[in-house]
């Protein structure tokens, strides 16, 4: 097979492509189950479209803006934000999400894709964060009550000539590496090319109205500690 270059992939090549950006939104979409908001506006940035179907038929009263049209809604003005491994833009989620609102999210940890450090650019790689950073940015940004947990995937390849095209058809890997740095990939013990992806799951609440919840000057968000209570009663 040729070497793989800079590949511009179609959206049926992305979506066959996608497989980790699937798994995710189906794990996020599962997580619903633990929560009795019934949003009548979602913002949804699901990455397949199996995923964006799903969160329809959930809530099929539901009218579902995509993360484009974000920028035109008002304050104070959706129920829910699902995002899927997707760029984080929390201000602008939480600018938009009316009081007692949800934010549901995933984003890539850091120990995805740890088997091409060193064989890949950092600026071709995917961002990745720490899940605790995640928790600092989501109180720093004004929402309330976050809870983070993390989830491990492994896909294995008998080809690397196949993996390294689904990291780029699934926009995992902004360019190919060379010929010399793909000899530098290693096989596990069967003789297959593994990756792993660590998916960070997120969700959070907008805070009541006059709840306290705003960052000072120096960047951090104090939280009453009747508020806390409150929650926890």
């Amino acid at each position: 097979m040729n070497e793989v270059k800079d590949i511009q992939s179609s959206p049926l090549e992305y979506e066959e492509s996608a497989v980790i950006v699937t798994e995710a939104g189906r794990e996020a979409i599962s997580r619903l189950d633990w929560m009795t908001i019934q949003p009548k506006i979602i913002v949804a940035a699901c990455g397949t479209n199996e995923i964006t179907h799903t969160l329809q038929q959930r809530y099929p009263d539901a009218y579902i803006h995509t993360l484009g049209e974000i920028a035109s809604l008002p304050d104070d003005s959706v129920d829910m934000v699902f995002a899927n491994l997707t760029t984080l833009e929390l201000r602008e989620w939480r600018r938009v999400l009316r009081p007692e609102g949800l934010l549901m999210f995933t984003a890539l940890g850091m120990d995805t894709l740890q088997q091409l450090r060193g064989i890949i650019n950092a600026e071709d790689a995917p961002p990745l964060l720490d899940m605790h950073d995640c928790g600092d940015m989501l109180m720093q940004a004004g929402f309330a009550d976050p809870v983070l947990d993390v989830d491990y995937y492994t896909l294995s390849y008998e080809e690397p000539e196949k993996l390294w095209y689904e990291l780029q058809a699934s926009k995992m890997l902004r360019a190919s590496p060379s010929a010399e740095l793909k000899k530098q990939l290693r096989s596990a013990e069967d003789g297959s090319y593994e990756l792993t992806f660590e998916i960070i799951n997120a969700h959070a609440f907008a805070p009541q109205k006059n709840a306290g919840f705003k960052a000072g000057e120096d960047g951090v968000t104090r939280i009453p500690l009747s508020h806390l209570r409150r929650q926890r009663s």
